[in-house]
C-alpha cells in the first residue's frame, strides 16, 4: 500500500504522531510532505522519514508549491530539507492554496517550470509532479507543456472508473491517488482533545509499468478473494497440482477491462472443455499477455486481431469452466492471468489492486 501524509495542516503543534510500528504492517511506501513555499517546513517531517525508514517504510517526499514566492527560492527550500535524507522519490504538489493565494496561470506556470528545473540541476532527474485534471487547467493552463510532460504524473482522482482522469500534458501516469478516507492503524485517527488530528488517510495505486498504464480489470475497489500462489490446488495440462497462478475477485459490477492497452490474441467461447471457461487473451508491449477467465459474455465485436487500450471494456464476469481434476470456477468472479515472456507472473506486480 502507497500513502501519502502530511501534518496537521501545518500546525506547529505535534500531537499523535503516527504510529509507523503498526503503519508498516500494511504500508509500503510513504510519500511525507517536507516543505511549503521558500520557507515552509512541515513541523513532523523529520519524525516520519526517521521512523517509517526504522521500520522498513519506503519514504518519498513533496513540496506544497505556493504561488507567492519564487519557483527557485521553493526547489532550495525543498532540496535543504530532503538532502539529508538521500530521498530519491521527489514531487510537487500542483493544486490551490487554502489561504486562496493565487496568481496568473503565466506566473504560476513560469515560477513552476523554475522549480523543476532547479531539482533537476541538483538531483539529475525530473521530480514528480502531484495535481488534478481541474487544478492543473486552472493554475497551469497550456504552458510548457513539452516540459511538464517529462515528470511522471501523480493524479489524484477521486472515481470508481478503472482508470484515472488525467491532466492535458500526460497520456500516463505513474501513481494515482484514488481516495481521500482511507483508514490505515497507526495513521487514522480523529480527535485529539478539540483538535483533528491524523484522521483520514490517502490511498494511492501504484503503476510501475507506466509505458503499459496497467490498470485495474474491474470497476474499482477490487475485492480479492484468492491471491496469486495460494494452497488451494488447481491442475496444469499435465494434471499436476500447483499453486493458484493468478488473482481471482470482483468489481463493484460485472464489467471486465483490459489492463493495458494491446491486441487480442484469442476469444475463447468454451465452457465445457477448458478449465478457463470463456476467456480472453491479450498480448502487450514488452512481452507481456493478460488472460481474463471464467467469463459469461464477452463485448459485441471483439475477435482475435482486435485492438483495445486500457480500461476498454471487454466481457463480462461469470462462473464458466469445467471441473478437471478440481480445476474448477467456484461462483461468480474474474480469474485474472499475466505472463510475462510466456511464464505467468503475480499480477499484483504490474497491478495495484487497493486494499484487497
Amino acid at each position: 500500500m502507497i500513502v501519502d501524509v502530511s501534518s496537521n495542516n501545518g500546525s506547529k503543534r505535534l500531537n499523535n504522531l503516527p504510529d509507523w510500528n503498526l503503519a508498516s504492517k500494511r504500508v509500503k511506501f510513504a510519500i511525507l510532505r517536507s516543505t511549503m513555499g521558500a520557507a515552509g517546513l512541515d513541523p513532523s517531517f523529520k519524525y516520519n522519514v526517521e521512523q517509517a525508514l526504522h521500520y522498513g517504510v519506503g519514504v518519498g517526499a513533496y513540496h506544497f508549491f505556493r504561488p507567492d514566492s519564487t519557483g527557485y527560492a521553493q526547489a532550495i527550500n525543498f532540496l535543504k530539507a530532503v538532502q539529508p535524507y538521500e530521498i530519491k522519490y521527489l514531487a510537487v504538489d500542483v493544486e490551490p492554496t487554502v489561504d486562496g493565494t493565487d496568481s496568473s496561470p503565466t506566473v504560476y506556470a513560469d515560477e513552476l517550470l523554475s522549480f523543476i528545473e532547479e531539482v533537476k540541476l541538483w538531483t539529475g532527474e525530473y521530480p514528480r509532479i502531484y495535481t488534478n485534471f481541474e487544478s492543473w487547467r486552472v493554475l497551469v493552463g497550456t504552458q510548457h507543456d513539452e516540459t511538464f510532460k517529462k515528470c511522471r504524473l501523480w493524479v489524484a482522482n477521486y472515481t470508481n472508473a478503472p482508470a484515472p482522469l488525467l491532466p492535458r500534458s500526460w497520456s500516463t501516469w505513474e501513481l494515482w491517488q484514488y481516495t481521500s478516507s482511507g483508514s490505515v492503524e497507526g495513521l487514522s485517527k480523529t480527535w485529539n482533545g478539540s483538535s483533528f488530528v491524523w484522521g483520514r488517510t490517502d490511498l494511492n495505486r501504484k503503476n510501475i509499468m507506466s509505458k503499459l498504464n496497467f490498470v485495474l480489470p474491474m470497476d474499482a475497489p477490487f475485492k480479492t478473494t484468492q491471491k496469486y500462489g495460494a494452497n488451494k490446488p488447481y491442475y496444469n495440462k499435465l494434471g499436476l497440482p500447483e499453486g493458484h497462478e493468478g488473482v481471482d475477485g470482483y468489481g463493484t459490477s460485472d464489467r471486465v477491462y483490459s489492463v493495458a492497452d494491446g491486441v487480442v490474441k484469442l476469444v475463447a467461447k468454451d465452457n465445457s472443455v477448458h478449465p478457463y471457461g470463456n476467456h480472453i487473451r491479450i498480448a502487450h508491449e514488452g512481452g507481456y499477455e493478460s488472460i481474463y477467465a471464467h467469463l459469461r459474455g464477452f463485448k459485441d465485436g471483439l475477435v482475435a486481431g482486435s485492438p483495445v487500450v486500457a480500461g476498454q471494456l471487454i466481457g463480462y464476469m461469470g462462473n464458466t469452466g469445467n471441473v478437471i481434476k478440481s480445476a474448477t470456477s467456484s461462483g461468480i468472479h474474474l480469474h485474472l492471468s499475466i505472463k510475462l515472456n510466456g511464464k505467468v507472473i503475480d499480477p499484483a506486480d504490474v497491478i495495484d489492486f487497493g486494499e484487497s
